[in-house]
């Protein structure tokens, strides 16, 4: 199989892209019945919740991975993290399973972690800064210590980085030889990256009516076109016939005797008296 992966020819590629869907195929995955559900406190139900080739998953390993992807998200922690934690819980549960399907796969094809690999990753990887600062050991039990503080023992540990060996080993072994064309790195770039370019203007209102300059003819013609539009826009309007009096002028014309005032007092008296 190496040898093949090896050579170049044109059906190798299909069989690269189709080699993932053989992995999951040649695996055996148990679910355990109602294992991967979760009741609505966000507690995973007990026990092993699937089996990849022979091996456990275990409702343990998936709250720890789903705090572990939960801190990433929420460094701060608090209630707002433990409200969200059921929402991270399926999808730790579908990690690990793909994790041990391609481990178990890894295996299958003699892909080993040795113990100087295992040292090399601590040293130089991605925990390096964690372990090695400087380039020099933390030390057995502050070593043991930083495990403990994240609920893992040193076997739990290393045993995990084992696996994530092999898993590279895997992609590598799958991805490594595989070819691709200037033109199918053309096309991708080409999808990446394409931009559109367009021109646009920006009008303003005020600046537009200022080179508009209906004439009254126009007006009317547009209103006559779009009566309806003015129907309840235009105030009611009504016609009244009025007519002044000039009250000086009245009263000039108007005589009143003296026997006319005394009969209008007294039948007026309470009009004028004050309290």
């Amino acid at each position: 199989m190496i040898r093949f992966l090896q050579t170049p020819g044109p059906i190798k590629k299909i069989i690269l892209s189709a080699i993932l869907l053989i992995f999951c195929g040649a695996m055996v995955i148990t679910l355990i019945p109602g294992g991967l559900g979760f009741d609505i406190s966000g507690q995973p139900n007990a026990g092993v919740i699937a089996k990849v080739a022979g091996q456990d998953v275990t409702t343990q390993e998936v709250r720890e991975r789903a705090r572990a992807m939960l801190q990433q998200q929420i460094p701060q922690g608090g209630a707002m993290a433990n409200q969200l934690l059921p929402m991270f819980l399926p999808r730790a549960a579908e990690q690990l399973i793909t994790a041990k399907l391609i481990v178990a796969e890894a295996e299958r094809l003699g892909l080993k972690a040795t113990d100087a690999e295992v040292r090399d990753e601590l040293e130089h990887g991605r925990y390096s800064q964690a372990l090695f600062p400087g380039g020099k050991f933390i030390g057995q039990e502050s070593y043991e210590a930083l495990l403990q503080q994240n609920n893992l023992t040193v076997k739990m540990f290393e045993d995990g980085v084992k696996d994530d060996i092999r898993q590279q080993k895997l992609v590598t072994l799958v991805t490594g030889s595989a070819s691709v064309s200037p033109a199918e790195v053309r096309q991708q770039f080409d999808k990446s990256n394409t931009k559109v370019k367009f021109d646009y203007a920006v009008l303003s209102q005020d600046d537009i009516r200022k080179g508009l300059h209906p004439t009254e003819e126009e007006l009317k013609t547009f209103y006559q076109r779009n009566l309806r539009s003015y129907t309840n826009s235009i105030p009611e309007k009504r016609k009244i016939a009025y007519i002044f009096l000039d009250k000086n002028k009245i009263m000039d014309q108007v005589q009143v005797t003296s026997a006319e005032l005394q009969s209008y007092y007294n039948e007026h008296q309470d009009q004028y008296r004050v309290p």
